[in-house]
């Protein structure tokens, strides 16, 4: 029975703890701070912040009273009767805290709540506030800062306790600048503003807002400020004025003005600053420095970034002075030239225009998804009606009607912001009288075509037969000598295979004693095979040898 009273106060601990507890009495006789009130919650670059007021009431113990914070996940069946105390949160003494971007649920909405507590027992928590981290998380007002730079000014914003000059990419910061009347907004994605493009002498105010474009939240303004630009000049020497950038596809050059009959004896130099890459210093243009004329080529920029420029003019190599920057976005000050290559051919009743591809878009294509736009009319004073035609390839095919003239002009558009280059030197074409269909045409050439080959075939085809023929059936004689000679087969030629001549069978008989019979075993029969010319024959010859006779038959 003694551990129930231990029990007891454990389990109201498990409960105070874990649940933001009602406003009231847990038992008779004991004392509550009052409840926490005014609960905001802010939305800075790294974390959401909870803040709120406390009246402390004269109390004595006063600062003995802590503070806990919960959140509730709305719209969440399996914990809707659920809080859970913030990490970093719990009993502690000062009135504010952070939460943690990495617990919370950007898709949910939540309840927060605050609770004063005086020895973790005696509680009273304040209303619920709504907190949606999409839209909601209020940004506090910014605070500003005015610098005085080389040649401009810096307007420097800065979020309270945030981590130095780290900033979110979520924000961007808008700008509010006017002067005599009139007023201009310009934005940055940074919280420093370097302005090098004020009027000098002049005065100036500003303020400035932040705006979470994730969460489409936008702060309150910061407090107004007013400054006034220095002038430019160094001991009223002038400075160059009516900086301009001439920019055309890709080719940039900067132009200024100055008076020579006032101040022969000068030299320029051109410097730049880039907005995007943060820089501290001017840098000086390659090709631009001590230069006499009045103009720079500066096209070696980078074309998808945001700069100023600004002309020093040096006297003696000594003393300078400063013109007022001039700011350049190629993507968006940059005229893109006209199509300098268009190709009109006529066939039939469609006239085919083809445009070859725009040496700009080599550089820009990245920027837009670039289309090429046709415009063409018929030229006639009673009937002008332009028609458009666009094609990304840039081939078009129009349908014409015969004997009229139709002129063309080409652009190129971006259809993202609407942004066309200049249109390309107009060029005009009259079609055929009376002109038929392209089938038809290609028929006729088909059929003329085969015509022409057959009669070519043909004629070179019959001095080739009569060619080969007399070669393989010759119709002339053999000269008398050649032919006699062939033919004559008492005339030995060398090398040519002869006739062979009629042999004779001789039969050879002894004329000895011998009797009959040994007369017909001797006897035997003599081929003679002749081959030679015969000049060694004698058909009268016999042989006298053991009276060995020849006898022919």
């Amino acid at each position: 029975m003694s551990a129930e009273p231990g029990l007891l106060l454990l389990s109201q601990l498990y409960f105070l703890l874990l649940l933001p507890p009602c406003t009231g009495a847990l038992g008779s006789g004991l004392t509550y701070p009052e409840p926490p009130f005014n609960v905001k919650v802010h939305k800075f670059p790294d974390r959401y912040s909870v803040a709120w007021d406390w009246n402390s009431g004269n109390r004595e113990d006063a600062k003995n009273v802590t503070f806990s914070v919960f959140v509730h996940k709305l719209k969440n069946k399996a914990f809707s009767k659920f809080w859970s105390s913030v990490p970093g949160c719990l009993h502690i003494l000062h009135q504010n805290c952070s939460i943690d971007p990495a617990l919370v649920d950007t898709d949910k909405d939540y309840k927060v709540q605050v609770r004063a507590e005086i020895s973790q027992i005696n509680s009273a928590s304040s209303d619920p506030v709504i907190f949606s981290p999409k839209v909601a998380g209020e940004i506090p007002p910014i605070a500003v800062r005015v610098e005085h730079i080389d040649g401009g000014i810096r307007i420097e914003a800065t979020l309270p306790k945030t981590k130095g000059d780290w900033y979110d990419a979520t924000l961007y910061y808008t700008l509010l600048l006017w002067t005599n009347g009139s007023i201009e907004e310009r934005k940055f994605m940074h919280p420093k503003f370097d302005l090098y493009d004020l009027t000098p002498g002049e005065n100036y105010c500003f303020k400035v807002y932040v705006f979470d474009f994730v969460t489409e939240t936008r702060g309150k303004f910061s407090p107004e400020k007013c400054f006034k630009v220095e002038a430019l000049g160094l001991d009223g020497r002038p400075y160059a004025e009516n900086l301009t950038i001439e920019a055309l596809n890709t080719n940039f050059t900067l132009k200024w003005d100055w008076d020579y009959s006032l101040h022969p004896n000068v030299t320029f130099s051109v410097e730049m600053l880039s907005e995007i890459i943060q820089q501290d210093s001017w840098k000086q243009v390659g090709g631009c420095e001590n230069i006499s004329i009045l103009h720079c080529d500066v096209s070696r920029i980078y074309i998808y970034g945001k700069y100023n420029f600004r002309v020093a003019a040096s006297f003696d190599n000594k003393n300078r002075t400063l013109s007022r920057a001039q700011q350049f976005d190629p993507l968006e000050d940059t005229v893109i030239g006209p199509p300098s290559d268009v190709r009109a051919e006529l066939y039939g009743t469609v006239l085919q225009v083809r445009v070859m591809e725009h040496e700009a878009l080599h550089n820009l294509k990245n920027a837009c998804n670039w289309a090429y736009n046709l415009t063409y009319w018929k030229d006639s004073v009673s009937d002008r009606e332009e028609k458009s035609l666009k094609d990304s390839m840039g081939s078009f095919e129009i349908e014409v009607e015969p004997s009229t003239k139709y002129c063309m002009r080409v652009c190129v558009v971006c259809p993202n912001n609407k942004r066309r280059s200049l249109f390309s030197k107009e060029q005009c074409i009259t079609t055929d009288t009376d002109t038929g269909p392209v089938w038809s045409v290609g028929i006729i050439g088909g059929l003329v075509g085969v015509v022409v080959t057959s009669v070519v075939v043909y004629l070179c085809a019959c001095p080739l037969k009569r060619y080969i023929k007399n070669i393989l059936y010759p119709t002339g004689k053999l000269p008398s000598i050649i032919e006699n000679g062939f033919l004559d087969s008492r005339v030995k030629i060398p090398y040519v295979l002869q006739e062979e001549e009629a042999t004779d069978l001789c039969y050879i008989t002894w004329n000895s004693g011998l009797d009959e019979e040994s007369e017909q075993n001797t006897k035997y029969l003599l081929k003679e095979n002749n081959t030679d010319s015969g000049n060694y024959s004698n058909e009268e010859e016999a042989t006298g040898e053991s009276g060995l006779s020849i006898q022919r038959t």
